[in-house]
């Protein structure tokens, strides 16, 4: 993984506001995550993270597509201002799945260090996520399944 400064804090900050994840955070807040975000650019076909690796962080999708696929099953395609790795962080558990970019894809990274200690979302850590069981957790505010959540 290739990381480059392309954007701002202050741009980073705007794109995640537009984020379901982040847009009822207050914008000072927001802006603290933006600041310790990288930025990754990828290739077509670079993995992102595989199933069984440690969940050091999460990722959320500027520009691009991100196959998340389980024992050569697609579960999911996600795209732009969509976020992929967070399960794995809430749940301190390997990854539940492997997650592969399927054209250019631009990334922001997010340490999960940052997020355990203060940088979750608390509406986001008392909601549809605190199950750990993946299966069975039911869906995210757009109506994934949460399985494709790794």
């Amino acid at each position: 993984m290739e990381e480059t400064p392309m954007y701002t804090t202050l741009e980073k900050t705007l794109f995640l506001k537009g984020v379901t994840l982040f847009k009822d955070i207050p914008g000072e807040e927001v802006a603290h995550i933006a600041q310790i975000a990288d930025t990754i650019n990828l290739e077509s076909n670079e993995v992102v993270f595989e199933d069984g690796d440690p969940g050091d962080s999460m990722f959320i999708i500027v520009d691009g597509e991100v196959r998340i696929h389980k024992e050569g099953k697609e579960i999911a395609t996600l795209g732009d201002s969509e976020f992929i790795g967070e399960m794995a962080i809430l749940d301190q558990e390997p990854r539940s799945a492997s997650a592969t970019t399927q054209e250019e894809t631009v990334l922001l990274r997010i340490s999960g260090r940052f997020l355990r200690s203060d940088g979750i979302p608390d509406g986001y850590r008392a909601g549809n996520y605190e199950s750990s069981d993946k299966e069975t957790a039911g869906s995210d505010s757009v109506g994934r399944p949460l399985v494709c959540r790794c």
